[in-house]
């Protein structure tokens, strides 16, 4: 777990790094990178739901990663 930890704290920073402004504050910073994170989150959410019923291999490839989402989150979906 430490591993996947050290992963999430440098895929923030770089994702952090990119997406900053210069002469952002941090609070600023955050709030922006969680509206771009809830953005990527609906694309996903509406591009399962689009496709899911075109292909039966991406059916199942969506339906496996909403029981993951799931089983991490305790029973609630991301999206």
């Amino acid at each position: 777990q430490y591993d996947t930890f050290k992963e999430l704290v440098a895929s923030f920073r770089l994702f952090a790094a990119l997406c900053s402004k210069k002469g952002s504050k941090p609070r600023e910073q955050l709030e922006n990178l969680v509206m771009k994170r809830r953005d990527c989150i609906d694309t996903l959410g509406k591009i399962s739901k689009e496709y899911r019923s075109r292909s039966d291999d991406l059916r199942l490839v969506l339906e496996i990663s909403e029981r993951e989402c799931i089983s991490d989150d305790g029973g609630k979906k991301r999206y």
